[in-house]
């Protein structure tokens, strides 16, 4: 994923709270509440700019060498009648 103000990197993971996680962040990203993810199409599964979600709170963690960024997904996974599957 890629902070769409920042440009600033990430890897997206789902979680079983509504919550979903972007890891591997750099400590000096300056990514920040509020800021939009899209896909970056570093991969080959996912084209770029597809909107992921908003991130909702960072921190940075002294213990830590990333920071934790939670972000609130684009969807409402448990109201999706339909999905298109890109590949």
């Amino acid at each position: 994923a890629v902070d769409q103000n920042t440009r600033d990197i990430g890897i997206v993971v789902g979680r079983k709270a509504e919550l979903l996680l972007m890891r591997y962040v750099a400590p000096n990203a300056n990514i920040a509440a509020g800021d939009l993810l899209v896909t970056s199409g570093v991969s080959a599964i996912f084209p770029k700019g597809i909107r992921i979600g908003t991130v909702q709170r960072v921190e940075k963690r002294d213990y830590d060498i990333f920071q934790h960024v939670e972000v609130s997904p684009a969807v409402n996974f448990s109201k999706l009648d339909k999905v298109f599957v890109l590949y």
